[in-house]
């Protein structure tokens, strides 16, 4: 009954991509209306929920990650791979950091979003049990990438611009594996990216996490760092009361009251958060540079998915190619009030600019694990920082790696991307940061001793060569992917659901494992041939043996050789009037006389 006491009624709608329920109440939620569900339905997500209290300079604070798994495309390692048909990837994760100062009322809030998922391309490995890493294969061919676009048209509708992707495949290896797909992932975001203007262009970034890491003068944590404070400072994040703004060099900036013009709309005279905000676009303020980013980012979105535009685009962009793909309407999702945050009025009186996350940093490798969960993690510090700072409990958005804070957010991250891979991969993650250090001198551990990691290589192998597939039919089965009524081919012998989770394939027909063969022919072959009196007509079979033999035949006549004919055909010419004589010649065209002739009986 949380509901009945929320100050907000009805509740907000949630995101159905990731209630994982949403197959099993959809139709109770249809009789009682959404008003009324909202009493009844309890959206349940599947992921990870982890929380933490902790005291900074005497205050309360209260740390929370929260993985909400999407349920499109969902299931395990090897079976799920890559996009599908509709743009949706493979452990797809969204990944939120949440900070709460308990002060008086409400408190302060603050959150950072991240995400993760799938390279979004054609691609597949096939489980094999004497293989432990399969080989990677580009099972299709998309020349116009549409599934990519796709896939970045619904990131633009979540998430809004910018767009920052952070590739932690190996870019160079002595036998190809995953550059194979590392490369295909490049020439898509390339195509992307030409069909776009360039202030809406995804932001390409390539790390190969596993060369750098074993080079003796580089430091991949370092390497991170740098490129979590890039993305920081290109998406921002949410606050509900900031006391400052940091600026690129990493200081905390008191915020300048917002001016209201003579129309009535709101001014923003600090260039240099007007620059940093709008993206180097022409406008008046930031209000009015949300605006103009908004509705681009509409139109791209739009655009990518295959649909007109239904907002003009801005003189600088490139006409959008758009492929046959389902329309959908992104412009509505765009004006959602999570990317239109009101500003904040202090004691004072004055309107100061709020603070909202713009765009979104995915981060992906192979699985999106083990690296995944190091970097993500890197760019949460990061994060944490600067939250902190502009929620006025630090005076620097810099943590030292032994602080406290630090060290808690560190164990969160861990556990989160302990049960993520769970999930996933079928054991716990391999790569962790240990503490440890300040700043770049922390470590990457391998997740415990030798042993333990032999033993986690092990598990994650056992799930993925043995049961993994039951868990990808009861996952089909939960979210009502595969309805037993609506098939007539058993789940356990689908050979594979492709067609299941690309349900908008019309032509398509279910691979099995066992052949079901139906009659070709609806009605008995007399049928043919009945006439009003039911009788069958009097057929006449004519065969022709070879050059110079023919026979004709009544039903249930048999052939007498001996009346055969085996003189030259009137109908032939001169030079081909030869007629085999041989015995072979005459047994064979005998056999072919009375199989036919048994046939034409059984008539």
């Amino acid at each position: 009954m949380t509901a009945a006491t929320s100050k907000t009624f009805p509740l907000p709608p949630c995101k159905d991509m990731y209630a994982w329920n949403l197959y099993q109440t959809r139709e109770l939620e249809a009789c009682v209306g959404h008003l009324n569900s909202s009493y009844w339905v309890l959206p349940v997500i599947h992921g990870a929920f982890l929380q933490r209290k902790c005291t900074l300079f005497g205050r309360l604070l209260n740390i929370m990650l929260i993985a909400r798994r999407s349920r499109h495309y969902a299931g395990t390692r090897y079976l799920k791979r890559g996009v599908s048909d509709m743009g949706k990837v493979a452990n797809d994760v969204e990944l939120e950091q949440i900070v709460h100062e308990e002060s008086v009322g409400e408190g302060t809030f603050s959150s950072f979003l991240q995400m993760r998922g799938s390279i979004p391309t054609f691609w597949t490995q096939e489980t094999s049990v004497t293989m432990p890493k399969p080989p990677i294969v580009l099972n299709r061919i998309d020349p116009t990438y549409t599934a990519t676009k796709l896939h970045f048209a619904d990131l633009l509708e979540r998430y809004s611009s910018p767009l920052i992707v952070l590739d932690l495949t190996k870019h160079s290896e002595k036998r190809e594996r995953e550059i194979i797909v590392a490369s295909e992932y490049r020439r898509a975001i390339e195509n992307v990216n030409y069909s776009v203007a360039e202030s809406q262009q995804i932001q390409y970034c390539a790390l190969d996490f596993s060369h750098v890491s074993k080079h003796r003068n580089m430091n991949v944590l370092k390497a991170l760092e740098d490129v979590a404070r890039w993305a920081i400072k290109q998406t921002d994040f949410f606050c509900s009361a900031p006391r400052g703004r940091v600026d690129q060099d990493g200081v905390l900036r008191p915020l300048t009251p917002l001016k209201v013009s003579p129309d009535g709309t709101l001014v923003d005279d600090d260039e240099e958060r007007e620059s940093a905000h709008a993206g180097g676009g022409q406008g008046g303020g930031e209000a009015s540079a949300i605006s103009k980013q908004n509705d681009t980012t509409a139109g791209v979105a739009q655009g990518l998915a295959g649909e007109e535009p239904s907002v003009a685009p801005a003189p600088q962009e490139k006409k959008v190619l758009g492929g046959s793909v389902p329309a959908r309407n992104l412009s509505t999702a765009l004006r959602d009030p999570i990317l239109s945050v009101p500003p904040v009025v202090n004691a004072k009186g004055q309107v100061l600019p709020a603070m909202e996350q713009r765009g979104v940093m995915r981060t992906n490798c192979i699985d999106c694990l083990d690296r995944t969960n190091v970097a993500q993690f890197t760019v949460g510090v990061h994060a944490l920082g600067q939250q902190l700072a502009v929620m006025g409990m630090r005076s620097s958005a810099t943590l030292e790696s032994g602080s406290q804070v630090v060290l808690v957010l560190m164990d969160l991250y861990s556990m989160v991307g302990d049960q993520l891979a769970i999930q996933y991969g079928g054991s716990e993650a391999h790569k962790k940061v240990a503490g440890g250090g300040s700043g770049p001198a922390r470590q990457i551990s391998a997740g415990g001793s030798k042993h333990k990691e032999i033993l986690t290589s092990i598990r994650r192998y056992y799930s993925n060569a043995f049961t993994d597939r039951l868990k990808q039919d009861a996952m089909n089965v939960f979210l009502g992917h595969y309805v037993p009524c609506d098939h007539e081919v058993p789940l356990w012998e689908l050979e594979n659901d492709y067609y299941l989770h690309n349900f908008h394939v019309q032509n398509g027909s279910l691979l099995t494992m066992k052949k079901y063969r139906e009659p070709w022919y609806d009605e008995p072959l007399e049928s043919y041939a009945e006439e009003d009196d039911g009788e069958i007509d009097s057929v006449q079979l004519q065969l022709d043996l070879a050059p110079g033999i023919s026979i004709n035949l009544e039903p249930g006549q048999k052939p007498d050789l001996s009346d055969m004919s085996l003189g030259p055909d009137p109908g032939l010419a001169a030079a081909d009037s030869d007629p085999p004589t041989s015995t072979s010649a005459m047994a064979a065209a005998g056999s072919m006389v009375a199989e036919t002739a048994a046939a034409t009986a059984t008539l």
